[in-house]
């Protein structure tokens, strides 16, 4: 239990639980109202695009009704594209796990709302983006239907997630998910599917 006075009073002291003290004893990060990523339904993904302004990676959805190549694996196919190359079917496993971590974008914490962070985690000296084209169900405009989800990207922590911004800000978040280091970074044969 905790003293206490009011307008530093002398005339009257309270005798006040340490509850009262516990809760402003927390982390100033744990406290910012963090941003929230749109939840992206599965039909309504369009493509996701990383470029560092030297490479570019595109992945592109392509649903049944469209299925270019015929596969017909499943309801959707997700293709990749490289710097503008040959579109290639993506390996089922990470055309899996794109789908799950873009249905299902977050900031899994926030790192710093500061100058200093965005150079710490490298967001400053980092031209990386990463864009998330969907399908947006509430445009009125028929010929402007989508929208867009766009991310600074900088460093990676030991588990490969990217650490993040939005535009125009400088609070950074560390983005759940490591599958965007893969498409980025991997070849055309370790991302590719093999149709046998």
């Amino acid at each position: 239990e905790y003293y206490v006075n009011v307008d530093n009073s002398t005339e009257k002291v309270y005798l006040v639980s340490e509850e009262i003290y516990s809760s402003f004893d927390f982390d100033i990060l744990d406290a910012v109202a963090t941003d929230l990523l749109p939840q992206i339904k599965e039909n309504l993904l369009q493509s996701v695009t990383m470029s560092d302004g030297e490479k570019t990676v595109v992945c592109t959805m392509y649903t049944s009704e469209n299925n270019k190549a015929g596969l017909e694996r499943f309801n959707y196919e997700w293709y990749i594209s490289i710097d503008g190359g040959e579109e290639f079917p993506i390996d089922t496993s990470v055309a899996e796990n794109l789908t799950a971590l873009l249905t299902g974008m977050e900031f899994l914490s926030c790192k710093s709302v500061s100058e200093e962070g965005m150079e710490e985690f490298g967001i400053n000296e980092s031209d990386l983006t990463l864009t998330v084209k969907y399908t947006d169900t509430a445009a009125e405009d028929s010929e402007d239907k989508y929208s867009y989800v766009v991310l600074h990207l900088g460093n990676t922590d030991d588990n490969k997630y990217y650490y993040a911004t939005l535009p125009d800000s400088d609070v950074v978040y560390l983005l759940g998910g490591g599958a965007y280091y893969k498409l980025f970074n991997y070849t055309y044969e370790e991302l590719a599917y093999t149709h046998i």
